[in-house]
């Protein structure tokens, strides 16, 4: 029980990255990303989620459901 609480911030970060990794891919268009991109990305990736958290009565499922709901992506 211990480590719930730390793995769920994981979750969240490894979210915030595939909805990063996801909006570069779409924005970039097959160009090598580096590494700088990929944390801008990830970092607007948080922002997303939290945007998305603010949404008055799914915001709350969003952002509970986001470190499960992108786990496939987040081992590519």
């Amino acid at each position: 029980m211990a480590a719930y609480f730390p793995l769920l911030l994981v979750g969240y970060l490894a979210a915030a990255a595939a909805t990063g990794d996801l909006l570069l891919k779409r924005l970039r268009h097959g160009t090598v990303e580096t590494v700088g991109w990929r944390i801008v990305a990830a970092i607007c990736g948080i922002f997303i989620i939290a945007l998305r958290g603010r949404i008055p009565v799914l915001g709350g499922l969003i952002v509970f459901v986001a470190p499960w709901a992108s786990a496939p992506w987040s081992w590519r």
